[in-house]
């Protein structure tokens, strides 16, 4: 299967990298060398895992999000190789009730952001089937 490099924005929890926009047991853990896949839930809605195109896009997307984070604001910046690299993405959708946070509250676009595109989804966003982190990049 093709692989594509992206960026992927991970928080920190627990000396644990996690992903950003889920809680619980729609949470995916990262690690190097490591490939992770979205859980079950969510792919059977037809999303997978969110990364960037573009380092410049991550940066901006942790730029204006990087202490949201109900569970901490401590976050990092991967490339990454990824498969089923997707770029027209499905509408923002929350599809994991059993939490507080609708993704749409994590991504929801402000009037005078860059960051964003049309869609609503941050700029150069991208769903990937799965992505294995190679290396932090330090900024």
């Amino acid at each position: 299967m093709k692989t594509e490099v992206v960026y992927k924005a991970v928080t920190v929890l627990d000396d644990r990298l996690v992903s950003w926009a889920s809680w619980d047991d729609d949470m995916v853990e990262y690690a190097i060398g490591r490939v992770s896949k979205a859980p079950r839930a969510p792919r059977d809605l037809g999303y997978d895992l969110l990364a960037f195109e573009t380092l410049e896009s991550v940066e901006g997307f942790t730029n204006e999000y990087g202490s949201s984070r109900d569970h901490g604001s401590s976050y990092r910046i991967y490339k990454a190789r990824a498969t089923g690299v997707k770029r027209t993405l499905p509408p923002i959708l929350h599809y994991a009730p059993h939490t507080e946070m609708d993704l749409e509250d994590v991504y929801r676009p402000s009037a005078d952001s860059p960051a964003h595109g049309e869609s609503g989804w941050p700029l150069d966003t991208v769903m990937c089937s799965t992505i294995e982190l190679i290396e932090e990049v330090l900024l």
